[in-house]
């Protein structure tokens, strides 16, 4: 049961980590960031049999995440906020 769990946490990250890392490259396109354009392209470099709906509630969820990813410089951040058109709090903006 342990090992479910930590394997289904790992699988889990590197969704995570495939999910940023293929927005950071679309954001750079310079063209905005749709969850159906987001979704087709995350099918295509994942290969994998999730639903969409899975992907696009991943994809919310890493759109919440950008700010606080140490992973990406401040420029490249702020281009996926915009390009995948994800909220942003007033204190980000300040």
């Amino acid at each position: 049961m342990m090992r479910c769990t930590a394997e289904r946490v790992l699988k889990k990250l590197d969704n995570e980590d495939l999910t940023m890392d293929l927005l950071s490259k679309m954001s750079y396109g310079h063209e905005m960031i749709t969850n159906t354009r987001f979704i087709k392209k995350y099918k295509e470099h994942s290969k994998t049999t999730d639903s969409e709906r899975s992907i696009e509630r991943a994809y919310s969820k890493v759109k919440l995440q950008i700010f606080q990813s140490t992973k990406y410089e401040m420029s490249a951040k702020i281009k996926m906020l915009f390009y995948s058109k994800a909220r942003i709090e007033k204190d980000v903006l300040a």
